[in-house]
């Protein structure tokens, strides 16, 4: 994955651009974490019942999600929950993905998130 983020990141990396149902592909990435977070004793929820098509490339959708939620589940202390959520407004997309984890410091965010 690490390669892959990589070769992602300096465009060595080929995308193939498809039409991606959304809620589904996070709902197959929920289902596949659950065992994860059932383990650490962390409520892992989807809430994507909206219908919505993106187009992109599937694998790089379903690393970068499954990298976030996966850290979401992995630093959400036990008996707490990691909520993903869908919301379309018009054409733009949002998923977002809430833990009651330790967070990112403010001077690292910039990194991740710029």
């Amino acid at each position: 994955n690490l390669l892959n983020v990589a070769r992602m990141e300096d465009g060595r990396m080929a995308y193939t651009k498809e039409d991606i149902a959304l809620p589904d592909l996070l709902k197959e990435i929920v289902t596949t974490l659950s065992p994860l977070a059932a383990q650490k004793h962390v409520t892992l929820r989807c809430a994507a019942d909206e219908s919505c098509l993106v187009r992109g490339d599937r694998d790089a959708l379903r690393m970068a999600f499954e990298n976030i939620i996966d850290n979401a589940v992995k630093y959400t202390p036990e008996g707490k929950m990691v909520m993903v959520t869908l919301g379309v407004i018009g054409k733009t997309v949002r998923v977002k993905v809430a833990d009651q984890g330790i967070g990112i410091p403010a001077d690292e965010q910039g990194q991740i998130f710029g």
